[in-house]
């Protein structure tokens, strides 16, 4: 079954329908959340062609997932279990790095240069803050393993000397 692609759009003049090959149009297509139901209407992709719609798109799409970051790394630079919080700072890294990937990747054609410059250090920053706060936890953790082996030689030679 091949599928048409067509386009919809409301005339004063005239009420039809133009039939596109996407093909030729290079846009930035995604599949909406369909929310919004309508009755006979769904929609399975959508292809913006319009560059400055499709930047505009696209900034709030990456501006939405920058925020999640920072909150969710707010909220791990906050917490004080060392243990859960160094397995989780590891995970978000994975994500901001995954993430930053996938913008260099996919959105690097739709986007402007500077506008890709200033997301690629913020996540920088954010990268080097969560590495921050999984050095510090570390260190934390090499500390009271130190102190921990200190106190357990002290031990053993305390009951050495009392034989």
């Amino acid at each position: 079954m091949k599928q048409n692609n067509y386009l919809l759009i409301k005339n004063k003049e005239t009420d039809e329908l133009v039939y596109i090959d996407y093909t030729k149009n290079n846009g930035y297509g995604f599949t909406p959340k369909n929310h919004v139901r309508y009755e006979g209407i769904k929609v399975n992709k959508l292809v913006l062609v319009k560059p400055t719609f499709v930047e505009k798109v696209l900034k709030k799409k990456i501006k939405k997932k920058l925020d999640l970051y920072l909150q969710y790394m707010i909220k791990l630079l906050e917490e004080d279990d060392e243990s859960e919080s160094a397995s989780h700072l590891g995970s978000a890294l994975n994500d901001i790095s995954r993430y930053k990937s996938i913008i260099i990747n996919n959105y690097r054609a739709y986007l402007d240069d500077k506008y890709l410059e200033l997301l690629m250090q913020k996540f920088a920053l954010l990268e080097h803050e969560l590495k921050v706060k999984q050095f510090e936890i570390s260190k934390r953790e090499y500390q009271r393993q130190l102190e921990e082996s200190k106190k357990h030689e002290e031990v053993e030679e305390k009951s050495r000397r009392s034989r």
